[in-house]
């Protein structure tokens, strides 16, 4: 096809593609809220489906609908797929009313940079290609309706939905959060997240002190000691949320806490898990009692020779058409391109809107980025790809 025009393209249509982007972040998303997350897949599908797309809706009880966004199939060639997630990490009401705002070429809003803005790209991308005549293969968008909680809502049907949609790819492409300095996700690590829940024996923290049993004291020397779990930066432990007592002038009976646990391997895992079962069940103090709970776990992204291969032609891309070169990296975030991987697709990850500081309340998106990365992925499904056998 003919790369200038699929550009000319892009740079006509980016606004309309900037002003939908808008219209899905000022639709708060949290990934508990069924109803958001259900409503930005509405407007999704109203927008596609005015693109001339063809949008499957799978619904959820527990997490928002899953959404595939895609052309019609092409026999005898494996489809080109994107993957996004429509879910955010912030509450409801954090970034104020309206949620986005823009400053110069700067947009902020929730889940403007991770990820909705990586949704934009991949549509915008899809749409340049049909709109110009594009039909070797199909294309489609799988869009996550809880990924930010490693599909904890959505359960085993929402990573089957994930798994189905991506296994007969030739490649894929996951449009998260991209990065100012072209880092882009060829592996991830894994993610495991787990409650854990002391109990100790309440009293009157003045009158009758001795005879109470800090479940908080007892919850402090175990986060300590988690937290020194070494792997050389393979495996983390961090506790990020912790709760407990009632009263300032009682003992607190209960304290619980969440590990949030990276890994490279699954046997890392395994190891770590083994650290915590052994902290959890040792008493520091006597009289503690302690358990744990799995509450979601993520598979580690391979980083594979195919992951490197399709992300040095993406670089060849770049250098044709004198777009931002791209840095492989493995990165410390979890993402549903590892189950890509692990259906055996190539998949580079990272390719979305660029921008900065997602999950804080000063998530930014950088304009312009949202025609570069489009272009790139357009260029990339036309161009001579290595898996286009």
């Amino acid at each position: 096809m003919n790369t200038p025009s699929l550009f000319k393209y892009i740079d006509e249509e980016a606004s309309t593609f900037i002003d939908f982007l808008i219209d899905i972040t000022n639709i708060e998303s949290p990934s508990n809220d069924k109803t958001g997350v259900d409503a930005v897949a509405s407007a999704i599908e109203t927008f596609a489906a005015g693109r001339g797309l063809i949008v499957k809706r799978t619904p959820f009880q527990r997490s928002g609908d899953g959404l595939v966004v895609e052309t019609a199939e092409r026999a005898g060639r494996k489809p080109v797929v994107f993957i996004a997630h429509m879910d955010t990490v912030h509450v409801h009401g954090a970034f104020g009313s309206p949620p986005v705002q823009k400053q110069d070429q700067i947009l902020t809003g929730p889940g403007i940079h991770d990820c909705k803005g990586g949704i934009a790209v991949a549509l915008l991308a899809m749409d340049t290609l049909i709109q110009n005549g594009y039909q070797d293969r199909q294309l489609r968008l799988v869009l996550v309706p809880d990924e930010e909680v490693s599909s904890a809502y959505s359960g085993p049907e929402g990573i089957d939905f994930i798994r189905q949609n991506v296994r007969d790819a030739a490649y894929a492409f996951c449009c998260e959060s991209g990065n100012r300095n072209g880092d882009v996700a060829v592996g991830r690590k894994g993610i495991l997240k787990l409650d854990v829940t002391v109990t100790g024996k309440a009293a009157h923290a003045g009158s009758a002190y001795r005879q109470g049993i800090s479940a908080i004291k007892e919850a402090a020397h175990k986060i300590i000691s988690l937290e020194k779990f070494d792997q050389h930066e393979n495996v983390t432990i961090n506790c990020g949320v912790i709760n407990g007592g009632t009263k300032p002038n009682i003992v607190p009976q209960s304290c619980t806490f969440t590990l949030d646990v990276r890994f490279l391997q699954t046997e890392e895992k395994e190891a770590a898990l083994l650290f915590i079962e052994e902290i959890i069940n040792h008493a520091f103090i006597p009289g503690t009692t302690a358990s744990y709970q799995i509450i979601s776990e993520r598979i580690p992204m391979a980083m594979t020779p195919d992951n490197l291969k399709l992300c040095d032609y993406l670089n060849e891309m770049c250098d044709e058409y004198h777009l931002t070169r791209l840095n492989p990296m493995v990165s410390g975030g979890g993402a549903d391109s590892a189950y890509a991987v692990q259906e055996g697709v190539p998949t580079v990850c990272s390719l979305g809107i660029v921008g900065q500081y997602q999950h804080t309340l000063n998530e930014q998106a950088d304009i312009p980025s949202l025609a570069e990365r489009a272009k790139l992925l357009a260029a990339a499904i036309t161009g001579n790809n290595p898996f286009d056998a």
